[in-house]
């Protein structure tokens, strides 16, 4: 591979701002509420379904025997990220995905890509270092029924070895 600078004028055309609150791919379209900066529904375009969607980071006061394979918080009541103040979120669009960029805190941002072609929503977290003794986690919020026997279901990725139903 070859990686060769471009001109400003080839540079924008290839990125480009988007206008409003939404990005989307021919399978999804997300859209992002103006006075947060957070997601607030994601929509099925084949099937015109609309899920409403929050998303939130939270920080734990934790011992410090907490790692990154044990979360051990002190209590159960979260620190919502940021504290005050919407998320900075900035789209973009190219060919080959739309993006939203968000920055919860100097600490913590994330990027959701919808990608031409692909049927799904991808979402890359970043968390740099923080203080000691803290957890960071991020929970989402649906209107999603999910609990075919009566006990919800869903699945987490154990450090990149696969998803894991629970």
């Amino acid at each position: 591979y070859f990686i060769t600078p471009a001109n400003e004028s080839e540079a924008a055309s290839l990125s480009r701002p988007l206008d409003g609150q939404t990005i989307q791919n021919e399978f999804y379209q997300v859209t992002f509420d103006n006075s947060t900066g957070l997601a607030s529904t994601l929509v099925d375009v084949a099937r015109s379904k609309t899920t409403g969607l929050r998303q939130g980071y939270l920080s734990y006061n934790s011992s410090g025997d907490s790692n990154p394979y044990i979360f051990l918080p002190l209590n159960s009541t979260p620190f919502p990220i940021p504290d005050a103040g919407p998320v900075a979120l900035t789209l973009s669009s190219g060919p080959v995905f739309q993006e939203a960029f968000q920055v919860f805190e100097q600490n913590v941002s994330q990027t959701v890509r919808l990608y031409s072609g692909l049927p799904y929503v991808h979402v890359n977290a970043s968390v740099a270092v923080r203080l000691e003794f803290h957890e960071i986690v991020t929970r989402f919020y649906t209107s999603l029924q999910n609990a075919p026997n009566g006990k919800p279901v869903f699945y987490t990725d154990a450090n990149g070895l696969g998803l894991q139903q629970r």
